[in-house]
């Protein structure tokens, strides 16, 4: 399907994204604008679960404080913020979002271009070095780009490089992105030319994000250089407090699981032991009073007195049936 960013306003193109697990997705966003358009890109925030609170501070490239918004999202919710040209932003949820960056149509601002929908990476997804390709059709005659998002950490433009050089030597221009006045990621724009591009960081440990794009007429292109794809939930950050509250949960957890087994073995075998215990009692050897007892019992039975010939048959019946003593046996009198 052809679409129109924003409706109505020409001209459309096909828009695709391949879409990551919920839970590779991420919690901190830095956002640069796309070189040469002069109005506006839409941004798409898509939450991954309810009660997703989102916070958005920007800062324009003259370094003065721009546009800031707050607001609530359920699982599956979103919302469409547009963005103006000028400004750099920080963009944060309390839980795991998705953050899509729409190209608008050329008809906006009469800049060649024409829309793209394009994956931007979390903070927590950047990797250290990676490998692009620019588009050529053969017919088109674009113009390539590249946005770069270096965390503050790993704000070394000497160790950067672009095919063979250092951003240091390009001369790129830097714009801080801030959070609560703090320069959290450091976002620039530069052209490319085409064909293979390879980025990386010379402090293996270190990373960034990358959106490479480009534009002819009512043409474009535009995707995320790449992503880490880690679990949310076993990625260390320090200043990521609902990560430690998870690590601190699980150790607890595992420490009452343990101490819950303990005390199930140790009553199951408790119990065996006073089984076991009871049963040896029972075929010990007898005491002298448990003795006197049993013999008392035993004489208050007796086979009847036995006589003459009477003894003779009573004999020879218990010679051929032994049941026939046990049969006839009463108490006596």
């Amino acid at each position: 399907q052809c679409s129109n960013v924003p409706p109505d306003t020409g001209y459309c193109d096909h828009l695709v994204e391949q879409i990551p697990p919920v839970q590779n997705w991420g919690k901190r966003f830095a956002t640069v604008p796309l070189k040469t358009r002069q109005a506006y890109d839409r941004f798409k925030i898509v939450a991954g679960e309810n009660y997703t609170t989102v916070q958005i501070e920007c800062t324009r490239n003259d370094g003065q404080s721009g546009n800031s918004t707050s607001f609530i999202l359920q699982e599956g919710g979103f919302k469409d913020i547009d963005i103006p040209s000028t400004d750099y932003c920080w963009i944060e949820g309390d839980k795991r979002i998705i953050l899509l960056q729409f190209s608008v149509g050329q008809e906006v601002d009469g800049v060649l271009s024409d829309p793209f929908m394009a994956m931007i990476p979390p903070v927590e997804q950047y990797s250290n070095g990676y490998t692009l390709a620019t588009v050529s059709d053969g017919v088109q005659n674009y113009t390539h780009f590249m946005n770069l998002y270096i965390p503050k950490d790993f704000f070394q433009p000497s160790k950067i490089f672009l095919n063979d050089q250092s951003l240091e030597e390009l001369n790129v221009t830097f714009t801080a992105i801030q959070r609560l006045g703090v320069s959290e990621v450091f976002g620039a724009q530069i052209e490319i030319s085409g064909g293979v591009i390879t980025l990386r960081h010379v402090n293996k440990s270190a990373s960034i994000g990358v959106l490479v794009y480009g534009f002819s007429n009512f043409n474009s292109y535009g995707y995320s250089g790449g992503l880490k794809l880690k679990t949310l939930s076993v990625i260390k950050e320090e200043t990521d407090l609902d990560t430690t509250w998870i690590a601190s949960s699980g150790v607890l957890a595992s420490l009452l699981i343990i101490s819950w087994t303990i005390f199930i073995v140790s009553c199951v075998v408790a119990c065996c032991m006073r089984k076991r215990s009871k049963r040896g009692s029972d075929y010990a050897t007898p005491s002298k009073e448990d003795k006197i007892e049993r013999s008392k019992r035993e004489s208050n039975y007796a086979i009847p007195s036995i006589k003459g010939n009477y003894y003779q048959s009573e004999h020879a019946e218990i010679e051929r049936n032994p049941a026939y003593v046990l049969s006839n046996i009463v108490p006596k009198n």
